[in-house]
């Protein structure tokens, strides 16, 4: 591989969607016949289109349902029953459902100034 082939492939695999596309292509279940390239390219569609703005309310409504999902899955979890029959607390995992609480709601809030923006512009 020369130079020039080097650096291009090493520029690829830098830029973030490669990355991020990378990320979900290690999460997909082994028998589907996704591949990392029409993934990427799906991606890379997706970053123009939250770019542009013509789909990053759809990106941070989902963000916000899933942190919000997320939150009370730790929730649920963060309650422990001992063998005394007792309730405790795992605080890890209350703090970790905390933080999810505290971002979905930060997104949340960012949405609505994004779509409070496109109201005013109409």
């Amino acid at each position: 591989m020369s130079e020039e082939q080097q650096r291009k492939l090493a520029d690829y695999l830098m830029r973030p969607e490669t990355k991020a596309a990378m990320a979900v292509y290690m999460h997909t279940p082994i028998d589907s016949k996704l591949s990392f390239g029409d993934l990427a390219k799906v991606l890379e569609g997706q970053i123009h289109g939250v770019r542009s703005g013509k789909c990053l309310s759809q990106m941070l409504a989902s963000q916000a349902l899933t942190l919000d999902a997320i939150f009370y899955k730790l929730l649920e979890r963060s309650v422990e029953h001992t063998s005394s029959g007792r309730t405790a607390i795992n605080a890890q995992t209350f703090n970790l459902a905390l933080k999810c609480q505290k971002q979905s709601a930060g997104t949340a809030l960012l949405l609505s100034s994004l779509t409070e923006k496109k109201l005013g512009s109409n």
